[in-house]
């Protein structure tokens, strides 16, 4: 069979992957009948892999909050059940963080109520 030169394969991709991932690939070649590199460019050429969301900063900020709060109620917790009291720097802190998530609650709302005015009618809002 005769092709044009404009149509042979003369061109390299260099792809870097780990050995369990090389033999992964190859099994899925194999099962669909191909060689990899056929493989390879069919999957490259028609599936158009997923794009990675990522999240807004102030989510971002919010999820940071949410983590301290997590650290500080793991601590007051296990005070708590060991029957001890807070002293009064622990409930301070634990005014502080109630605080905080009022406001990341609140932050959350304005985010979304924003993102729902947005949408056009009839269509979902995007997170």
């Amino acid at each position: 069979m005769y092709t044009s030169k404009s149509l042979r394969k003369s061109s390299y991709v260099m792809l870097r992957c780990t050995p369990a991932e090389k033999r992964y690939i190859k099994i899925r070649a194999r099962d669909a009948g191909l060689s990899v590199s056929v493989f390879l460019r069919d999957m490259g050429l028609k599936d158009s892999p997923e794009k990675r969301k990522t999240l807004p900063p102030e989510a971002l900020a919010s999820i940071g909050v949410l983590s301290g709060l997590i650290g500080a109620l793991e601590i007051i917790a296990r005070k708590r059940l060991d029957n001890e009291d807070l002293d009064g720097l622990e409930r301070a802190e634990l005014n502080f963080r109630a605080k905080e998530v009022k406001m990341v609650i609140k932050d959350i709302k304005s985010y979304l109520s924003c993102s729902e005015k947005s949408a056009p009618e009839g269509q979902p809002a995007k997170p």
